[in-house]
C-alpha cells in the first residue's frame, strides 16, 4: 500500500511542479514582452472644422434613419394579430375510439359479475 501511495505522491508532485514551471515561464515571457522598447510614435491626425461638421451631420442623418426604421418595424410588429399555436394532437381519432370501446367493455364485464 505504501508503494501505491508513494507512486501517487510522486505523480502529483511531478504534475504540480510542471504547472508551476509553466506559470513561471509565462510570467517571464510577459515580462520580456513588456520590457521590449517600442519605437513607434503615435500618429496624430488633424481634421479641419468642416470635416468634423460634415462627419457629425452624417452621423445625425444615419441615426435618424435608423430611428425611423426601428419605429416602422415596431409599428408593424404591434399591428400584427398573432393566433395562438394549436396544441398537437396527442391521440388520434382511431385511438380514442378504440380506447373508449375497451373501457366500455371493461365496465360491462364488471356489472355482470
Amino acid at each position: 500500500m505504501t508503494e501505491t501511495f508513494l507512486s501517487a505522491l510522486n505523480i502529483s508532485l511531478t504534475s504540480i511542479s510542471i504547472i508551476v514551471i509553466m506559470f513561471i515561464g509565462l510570467w517571464l515571457l510577459l515580462w520580456i514582452l513588456i520590457a521590449l522598447p517600442i519605437n513607434k510614435e503615435p500618429v496624430i491626425v488633424e481634421k479641419s472644422e468642416s470635416q468634423v461638421e460634415k462627419s457629425n451631420s452624417d452621423l445625425v442623418q444615419k441615426a435618424a434613419a435608423i430611428a425611423v426604421i426601428l419605429a416602422l418595424a415596431e409599428m408593424k410588429s404591434n399591428s400584427m394579430i398573432t393566433q395562438p399555436a394549436k396544441m398537437p394532437v396527442l391521440v388520434s381519432a382511431w385511438q380514442l375510439g378504440m380506447r373508449t370501446r375497451q373501457m366500455l367493455q371493461k365496465s360491462n364485464n364488471r356489472r355482470r359479475i
